[in-house]
Order: C-alpha cells, then sequence, then structure tokens
C-alpha cells in the first residue's frame, strides 16, 4: 500500500498544518437569506513549533468569516482553531468558492478549502401590481399571489414594498 509519511525532526521546531476538513458544503439557501457553518478545528497545527497564520481569503465575496481572528495569529503545536464561514446570497444557482489559508508551515505554507452553495428561489410572484386609477383619498385592495415553487413548505416572515412612492402602499 501507498502511504505519505511526515517526518518531524523533534530536534527543529518546525510548524505544519492541517485541515479539519477540505470542503465546506452550505447545501440550499433561500435568496435573501444568509447560513453559516461552524468547523470545529478547522486549522490544526500538527507540527512542533507555533504556526503563523498570516492570511486567510474567501472568494467569492458571497463567502466571509464571522468570527476569525485577525491575522497574523498563532496557533500552539497541537492545538486547532475554529471558523464559522458564512454563505451569503446574491444571485439564484450554484455558487463554488475557495477559502486559502496562508501561513508559516515548513513543506505546505497554503492550504485550499473548496467551499459550496445553491441560492434558492422557493416562490415565484409577479414582479409588479398595478392598482389603476385611485381617487385622492380613497384605496383598493389587491391580492399579490405566491406560489411555492419548491418541494418544501415556506412560511413567508417578511414582505417588503419597494418602487416609486414605496410609502403609499
Amino acid at each position: 500500500a501507498i502511504a505519505k509519511v511526515d517526518v518531524n525532526d523533534p530536534v527543529r521546531p518546525t510548524p505544519a498544518i492541517t485541515l479539519g476538513q477540505e470542503s465546506v458544503e452550505f447545501g440550499e439557501i433561500p435568496v435573501g437569506y444568509n447560513k453559516s457553518v461552524t468547523v470545529p478545528a478547522m486549522i490544526k497545527n500538527t507540527g512542533n513549533a507555533p504556526l503563523t497564520i498570516t492570511a486567510i481569503n474567501l472568494s467569492p465575496s458571497d463567502f466571509t468569516l464571522s468570527n476569525a481572528p485577525a491575522v497574523p495569529f498563532d496557533i500552539a503545536p497541537g492545538a486547532d482553531q475554529s471558523l464559522v464561514v458564512v454563505a451569503t446570497p446574491t444571485t439564484k444557482g450554484p455558487v463554488n468558492g475557495t477559502m486559502t489559508i496562508r501561513s508559516n508551515a515548513t513543506g505546505k505554507p497554503q492550504v485550499t478549502v473548496a467551499l459550496s452553495a445553491n441560492y434558492v428561489m422557493r416562490y415565484t410572484h409577479n414582479s409588479s401590481q398595478s392598482f389603476g386609477l385611485i381617487e385622492t383619498g380613497k384605496s383598493v385592495e389587491k391580492c399579490v399571489t405566491l406560489t411555492n415553487s419548491s418541494a418544501q413548505e415556506i412560511t413567508v416572515d417578511q414582505v417588503t414594498v419597494t418602487g416609486l412612492n414605496a410609502a403609499e402602499f
């Protein structure tokens, strides 16, 4: 069998970086919402010297971190750092990204984590509603129809009226 063996010289202190997981999958996220995933022990120092994390970059901007310490930061030998990764929808459909972590680790100073999410619209509705001509001081009621276009039950927890004179509605 083939095996990869890393040998750490106990006399020569060297930091080593290991990922707690190599990918973060967010699943479906309704447009207008975001989703956080906590990854315990995402960055591990498997070496025998302090590991200095010099940069954590996420791409595209749909992905961010919510709790990462300011870089640079150190991780002691045998210790780890958890991260909370956040996906925030910008457009409908699948999106893939990467989180690149740079460090002072010998041998492998940069590691990459794959990120993926699917932004879905679970309902459809008309983009506009005409009220016609209305006499000043009078009101007209109109129904707006939302159609659940998914296989899941949905709950409408907020409605926003936008456009010219939105405050009139």
